[in-house]
């Protein structure tokens, strides 16, 4: 855009950024044509009509109503009457006869009619001379002029297809292009969806295991005081949802004493090196079918 103008017609419309079909690569099933041409009905009610002068009256004409000719006209017009015939008495050279044979004033209309007529028949004469002796070039002139405005608008007219089918085919290329690469995402996020369940499901396993090993170890009294808190609820903040940072929690008091303590947390390191050969496994076992370790054991 240049100053804020758009550059193309389509940019008035409101909301024309937001537009992200593709319609070459887009199908469009059965059940939503009928929503469609509803859509496109509906649209189409809101523009203005072909006829859209027919609601307006008509507009007022004061001069022309006024005028007797054209009133006269219309007249005819409207009653579907033959026009009058030309009257082609004046063309016609008469000799004054009878009464009016005597009359100067007759012998005077009469010569001049036949001076007009005369005149109008030298100016026939000289148009079909002018004719016949241009007539040719002219015409042919003229088809000459026509012929070459038909070949520039025929020009015009595949320059213009031609842009048009570069678009298409452009169009088309980009749309067929950007479908392969959403057909990818598409498959790509599945994937990961895929892989993300079976991680939660795995880590969902690890942590009911770890949960189970922690009640063992409680029963038996042998749990470190760091995990003491761990199956409590943590407070949260309402609205984003983050762990409340107030500080580390108090330590419970160990009604054994140090020395119980002490005994408990290396009877803690026992049992946990009797189970690491499980966790390692199920450890293992998760990497392995999330991808994470190959064949070799290498990360």
């Amino acid at each position: 855009m240049d100053g804020g103008q758009p550059q193309y017609l389509f940019q008035d419309n409101e909301g024309w950024d937001l537009v992200d079909a593709l319609p070459y690569i887009d199908p469009l099933p059965a059940d939503l044509q009928q929503e469609v041409r509803r859509l496109v009905e509906e649209e189409m009610s809101r523009m203005p009509p072909r006829d859209y002068l027919a609601s307006l009256p008509k507009p007022a004409t004061p001069v022309l109503d006024s005028d007797p000719v054209i009133k006269g006209e219309m007249e005819r017009i409207k009653m579907q009457r033959p026009m009058a015939k030309l009257d082609q008495a004046r063309l016609n050279v008469e000799v004054p006869s009878g009464a009016k044979a005597a009359d100067v004033g007759e012998w005077k209309k009469s010569l001049e009619n036949a001076e007009a007529q005369l005149e109008h028949s030298n100016v026939r004469m000289v148009n079909l001379e002018l004719m016949h002796k241009n007539a040719q070039k002219v015409w042919l002139n003229h088809l000459q002029q026509l012929e070459h405005h038909h070949t520039g608008l025929q020009s015009d007219v595949k320059i213009l297809k031609r842009d048009m089918d570069e678009v298409n085919k452009r169009r088309k290329l980009d749309q067929v292009s950007c479908g392969n690469t959403l057909r990818t995402l598409g498959r790509e996020w599945e994937e990961l969806v895929d892989r993300n369940g079976e991680i939660l499901q795995a880590v969902g396993e690890l942590e009911e295991d770890v949960a189970w090993r922690k009640r063992k170890c409680r029963d038996r009294g042998i749990l470190p005081d760091k995990y003491l808190h761990d199956d409590e609820p943590m407070e949260v903040d309402p609205t984003t949802g983050a762990p409340l940072a107030n500080g580390p929690r108090p330590a419970t008091a160990n009604t054994n004493g140090p020395i119980a303590a002490q005994q408990a947390n290396m009877e803690f390191a026992e049992g946990e090196d009797e189970s690491m050969m499980d966790v390692d496994q199920a450890g293992s076992s998760y990497a392995n079918a999330n991808g994470m370790i190959d064949a070799n054991g290498k990360e």
